[in-house]
């Protein structure tokens, strides 16, 4: 059980630093993520499909991802679209190109299962470490900066003649491209492509990261130094509790259809 726990919260784990970088660090409440994960899970199945290599699919797949983050963020910086108007729009575009990519609901991908769980966990830990560390170096430099500056000092920016636009798109796109590797990670380790692969998602992601958020805050008001790898820490911790608990509900005899709702009110009382 605890070693499913873990796999499932390791491979899931990428599509939480999406959300972390845009609602976190920069205070961009990004639906779209919902959508860029099944856009990425979609365009890597099709080429699959067609022989395509592993490796270009793959690539393919996090573009295209990273494509509906040029696009919300053109529409929040162009459109002056607020940012979950953009993300609804954006989510309800691809839920049709979606299905229109794939053909169909569901594609069934079993021969890119590897069937050793452990050379998967070793896979996915080495992913995260390598995301965690390139999040890292961002909030590190000068760009990493400027995205802290758009969550409560945007005008700020716009008065030093910083292209406040180009930094937005920037980590909408960077947010989503993560989420896409997510979703092609998600279909090699199950072996399957669906269209409501990410359904939401999103909500859940961005309740983790505030969860996530307070913690590290509690951990600041105790003396602890605040830092982006405390943040991220604390991030994955209420990551595998997440699926802790679901795991713990399920073998309790919890019907499915209640589980949403036990654990939404652990968010709120927590």
């Amino acid at each position: 059980m605890l070693l499913d726990i873990f796999h499932q919260g390791l491979l899931f784990f990428p599509f939480l630093l999406g959300p972390f970088l845009s609602y976190e660090v920069s205070g961009i409440p990004d639906l779209t993520v919902e959508g860029s994960y099944v856009l990425a899970v979609v365009i890597f199945a099709s080429l699959i499909n067609q022989s395509i290599p592993v490796g270009v699919a793959l690539t393919i797949g996090v573009l295209g991802a990273g494509l509906a983050g040029v696009f919300v963020g053109v529409l929040q910086t162009k459109g002056s679209i607020t940012p979950l108007l953009a993300g609804v729009l954006t989510l309800f575009l691809l839920q049709s190109g979606n299905l229109i990519i794939l053909g169909k609901p569901y594609v069934s991908l079993m021969h890119l299962l590897s069937g050793d769980k452990a050379r998967e966990m070793i896979f996915l830990s080495s992913v995260s470490l390598i995301l965690v560390s390139f999040i890292v170096f961002i909030l590190k430099s000068r760009f990493g900066l400027y995205l802290t500056c758009l969550k409560s000092h945007s005008k700020q920016l716009r008065k030093l003649g910083i292209n406040y636009d180009v930094i937005r798109i920037g980590i909408l796109t960077i947010s989503n491209l993560i989420v896409g590797l997510a979703g092609v990670m998600a279909v090699h380790c199950y072996g399957y492509a669906s269209t409501q692969m990410g359904q939401g998602q999103a909500i859940v992601s961005i309740g983790l990261v505030v969860i996530a958020s307070e913690i590290a805050h509690f951990l600041k008001r105790n003396h602890i130094r605040p830092s982006a790898l405390l943040s991220l820490g604390s991030l994955f911790g209420v990551n595998i509790t997440y699926f802790g608990l679901t795991a713990s509900l399920f073998r309790c005899g919890v019907d499915p259809l209640y589980l949403k709702l036990f654990v939404g009110a652990v968010f709120v009382f927590m």
